[in-house]
């Protein structure tokens, strides 16, 4: 399973950036940072404006990445089946591609919270003059100079976990090693990685597996009452996680924060 969406930067003799995107679905899909939050956009040359859903939009006003003051308006659009809708606009402050910064990008929240995000012209104009490469599914920039590499990228983990040890103790549930501890509270990227860097074959459990350990959950013990995550992806920036308290099951933007408990087959 890959985790996460790799891209290369770099300069050829003539001072162009060259970014390759990653192709999935028939979309080619380029990592970007939005006042500071990693999202995963599809390249869009055919919208009109940089488009994200309400769930990213909810979380970013929750979280301090937008401000009520950057809601600038509102316009009417068609879907992708014609229905004319009316969307939010904002103003976000900064856009990052491959370390180039573009500032004051008018974009579109999407009255829908699976809408995908878009990385449209009211970006993409301000790159400058670009070249697209469909075979090759790259962009160049011309006006571009620097060189990057994020094709290995992996999420710096900011919650300060303190990750058991190998030795830590574990039961036996059914066909799975559960740890009695958890790992902390981070985001899902950073949970996939922290239970992998384990070793041994630990992991993050699928959300199946997870629903099993909510229903041993009195066996297993030492859990907070409280969302955790699974492995299961929902699409490219959602991730399925449970509430160990009541057992529902649902899916979240990737950059939240849930508990994390490792698993592993025996």
């Amino acid at each position: 399973m890959t985790l996460f969406l790799g891209f290369v930067v770099y300069n050829n003799s003539f001072s162009q950036t060259v970014i390759k995107m990653k192709r999935e679905g028939g979309v080619s899909i380029i990592p970007c940072k939005v006042n500071g939050l990693s999202l995963n956009f599809i390249f869009d040359t055919g919208a009109s404006d940089v488009s994200i859903s309400m769930a990213e939009a909810t979380f970013m006003l929750k979280n301090g990445y937008l401000s009520k003051e950057d809601i600038i308006g509102s316009n009417k659009y068609l879907d992708a089946v014609g229905n004319l809708n009316v969307g939010i606009i904002i103003n976000l402050k900064s856009i990052e591609i491959a370390g180039l910064k573009l500032y004051n990008v008018k974009a579109s929240i999407v009255q829908n919270n699976k809408a995908p995000l878009l990385l449209g012209q009211t970006a993409i104009g301000k790159l400058g003059k670009i070249q697209l490469d469909l075979s090759l599914n790259t962009i160049t920039i011309l006006s571009g100079n620097d060189s990057y590499d994020f094709s290995n990228n992996t999420p710096h983990n900011q919650q300060g976990l303190n990750e058991p040890q190998l030795n830590s103790s574990y039961i036996k549930i059914g066909k799975l090693e559960v740890m009695n501890q958890d790992l902390g509270r981070m985001n899902w990227y950073d949970a996939f990685k922290a239970c992998e860097n384990l070793g041994n074959g630990w992991r993050l459990p699928t959300k199946y597996e997870l629903n099993l350990l909510y229903q041993k959950k009195n066996e297993i013990s030492g859990f907070a009452n409280n969302y955790y995550w699974s492995s299961s992806e929902a699409d490219t920036n959602y991730a399925w996680f449970q509430n160990i308290n009541n057992g529902s099951q649902n899916y979240s933007i990737k950059y939240s924060t849930s508990y994390v408990r490792a698993v592993r087959a025996f």
